[in-house]
This record gives C-alpha cells, structure tokens and sequence, in this order.
C-alpha cells in the first residue's frame, strides 16, 4: 500500500511519471495496476486502495483509452464476465463468515 501511496505523490496532477509522453516507467508501472484495478480478486483491499486515488485510476484508464481499444462485443463480454466474478466473490465471502463464525454466534 505504501508503494501506491508513492506512486499517487509522485505522478501528482500530471498525465504520465516522466513528462507528456508515456515513458517505459509508465508501462512497467501500469502492468501493476491495471490488473490491480481491473481484475476481481477475493480480497479487495488493495483494489479500493488503488481506487481511492483519482489520479492513479485516470492514469491507468488513459493508457488502457489510448492503447488497449476493444471493440463493443469484448466490452459486453468483459462487463458480463465481471458481473459473474463478483457474484462468486461475494458467495465464496458469504461462505467463509459462515464457516468462520462460531456456532454460537449464529442466531
């Protein structure tokens, strides 16, 4: 979590790390947080870390606007696949308190 807070005090206000163009500082830093951003994952603390910093999220989806285009049909199928994750993550989250919570503090 400290590296990202770093990274938010370093990139500021401005669009990418090293000036107006991106730089291979900002690839290597965006293949970190994209998929941290991005990918469901069964524990999102560093998820809503990284999305409490505005300018680390615009940073990420400018790369991904700019460079990574998909056509609308992968756009769908990406939506409907997140929707099916976080449906099993908040199953398997539901599953784990009840298999972690004592017996007696089930009411």
């Amino acid at each position: 979590m400290q590296v990202i807070n770093l990274l938010a005090a370093k990139l500021g206000d401005n669009k990418y790390f090293c000036g107006d163009k991106p730089c291979a500082f900002d690839a290597l830093v965006f293949g970190y947080l994209a998929p941290l951003l991005k990918v469901p994952m069964p524990n999102d603390r560093l998820q809503l870390h990284l999305s409490s910093f505005p300018n680390l999220v615009r940073f990420v989806e400018s790369i991904v606007n700019i460079y990574l285009i998909l056509p609308e049909e992968v756009l769908r199928e990406q939506s409907a696949s997140k929707k099916m994750w976080m449906k099993r993550k908040v199953e398997a989250q539901k599953r784990m308190e009840d298999v972690c919570l004592p017996s007696n503090m089930i009411a």
